[in-house]
């Protein structure tokens, strides 16, 4: 797929990601979503620009593109360094915001469902529903949260987030759910 091809997808899936978060009461006043032109050519250039240079650094000369893994840690990365979502208020010093983060999260997870869907169909008939997380036993929060909120620490500790961390991450989740649904991991080999 064309790079702005799949630049443009993910800024549809994350509008979607808006208007699915929008509904949600809690969020009602809390955060403010920047959907406009400015923060989509943002959002694209990020994304191409990472993409670009994960690509070229990384992998093999006879790569067509870059795994699912990858490709969606670089949109979570392009999301949050965005700014596309902000607080809707003034927060206090010991108030964080990881609403960027969570969508960010939640977008490069949808698309990788998708993606390894549509691997599975080529291989065998069968796809899985979701993506397994990891119990959370330190909180109530769900494991796509906690993710955001590691990332955004990290970065706020003076890290930078790796979107090859990332992407091994979602390799993780990936295996967890095939093994879950009775799939061997090995099955995916990829043939790029």
């Amino acid at each position: 797929m064309d790079i702005n091809t799949l630049a443009d997808k993910f800024w549809s899936l994350y509008i979607n990601g808006i208007n699915f978060f929008k509904n949600r009461e809690e969020l009602d006043g809390v955060v403010l979503f920047n959907n406009d032109p400015e923060a989509m050519n943002r959002f694209k250039a990020n994304f191409v620009e990472l993409y670009n240079f994960i690509f070229d650094k990384f992998m093999k000369k006879e790569s067509k593109d870059l795994d699912r893994h990858k490709t969606a840690a670089i949109c979570a990365i392009s999301i949050s360094q965005s700014k596309l979502v902000v607080p809707a208020n003034i927060i206090s010093e010991e108030e964080v915001f990881v609403g960027d983060w969570t969508i960010a999260i939640n977008v490069a997870l949808t698309y990788l469902l998708s993606q390894l869907n549509v691997e599975l169909t080529k291989v065998q008939s069968k796809t899985v529903e979701r993506l397994y997380m990891p119990p959370v036993f330190t909180c109530e929060r769900l494991y796509p949260e906690v993710a955001g909120r590691h990332l955004y620490f990290n970065k706020q500790d003076g890290g930078r987030v790796s979107p090859l961390d990332l992407a091994e991450k979602f390799y993780l989740l990936e295996c967890i759910t095939l093994e879950r649904n009775g799939i061997p991991c090995e099955t995916l080999i990829y043939r790029h």
